[in-house]
Parts: structure tokens; sequence; C-alpha cells
């Protein structure tokens, strides 16, 4: 009967062991820090060109006896504070038809389209019905109807708030419903 004799580890070789353990550690951590660093650093600052600023109506629409025009103003009252609007302006030009408007309007935020695939939902849906000659109109001064207007950005930013600005926008999915005479 042969028997084995048991090799007898020295504590040299287990601290061996533990040091090469904790340089691989270290470079590890090293590593995945260096990686954590190189993403979390901003990328370069882009400026976007929010819509200009004008306080004359722009014709934006003019479909089936309904115009619509736009301006764009800095609104800062007891309503509405440190923002920029688009204003809207609804027009019936008929002289003895109501009408119905439907629409949607698609946003671009530093130009990029941020509601094109959520545009049949209701939040985006808007409908107003007008009498002949009347005129629906957004003055910036509350955002009660949003059908009126449309955030731009903020005057001014404070930390926390975001820093993107309407660059674009289009109305969509336009339809006009005659809704009978009015005398």
């Amino acid at each position: 009967m042969s028997f084995k004799v048991p090799t007898i580890v020295s504590n040299d070789c287990y601290k061996d062991r533990t040091n090469r353990m904790k340089r691989r550690l270290i470079i590890l951590s090293a590593a995945l820090a260096l990686t954590f660093f190189m993403h979390a650093q901003p990328n370069e600052s882009v400026d976007y060109d929010p819509i200009e600023i004008t306080d004359e109506w722009t014709s934006l629409i003019s479909e089936n006896g309904i115009e619509v025009e736009y301006k764009v103003q800095e609104c800062n009252n007891q309503n509405v504070r440190n923002q920029v609007l688009v204003l809207f302006q609804f027009k019936n030009t008929s002289a003895t038809e109501i009408k119905t408007f439907n629409w949607a309007v698609k946003e671009y935020r530093n130009d990029v389209c941020i509601n094109c695939d959520r545009l049949e939902t209701q939040e985006f849906q808007r409908s107003l019905t007008l009498s002949p000659g009347e005129v629906l109109e957004g003055d910036g001064t509350s955002k009660m109807d949003k059908r009126v207007y449309l955030f731009c950005h903020f005057i001014d930013l404070v930390p926390g708030m975001s820093n993107q600005t309407l660059t674009d926008f289009e109305f969509v999915n336009m339809d006009v419903i005659n809704q009978g005479t009015q005398k």
C-alpha cells in the first residue's frame, strides 16, 4: 500500500495569489471607472435655433374656409412666466357656414420630432368649432386652452429646467367639417 504525501504549500504562495488577485481587482476597477467617466462626459454643446420671435401674425394654413396664423412671443405675466410661446389665431372666413377644424401638431424640439409616433393619441388631437366670421386667438396670458398655443422654450433657465427648444412645428391630419349654415 502506498501513501501519498500531502503537499505542503507555504504561506508565501498564498500571499502571492492574494497580491495577484488584488492587482487584478485594482486594474479592473480602474478600467471600469475610466469607461464610466468617458461615457459620462457631456457631449459638445449644440446650439439649436429656436423659432424666431415675431409680433406680427404670419399665415400658416388656409383650408376650406379656415385660416390659421401664428406669432411667437415672450410671455412673462401673472399666469405664464418666463416662457416663449407660439400663439395661434384661427379664423372662419365663411359668412354663413359653421366650421369644425380638427388637427394635430408635429413638434420638433432641438431638430427632432418628439411626438411623430404619437400623433394619433388623444394628447395631440385638437378640434374647435367656429361660427361664421369668428376668430379664436391665443394672447399669451393663459395656458388653459392648449389649442391656441405651443410651448417653445423658457426665457431664462434655472437649474433643473430642460434646455430643449421648439425648432419647428407642422399642422397635420387636418380636416374641416361644415356644420351647416347660420343666418
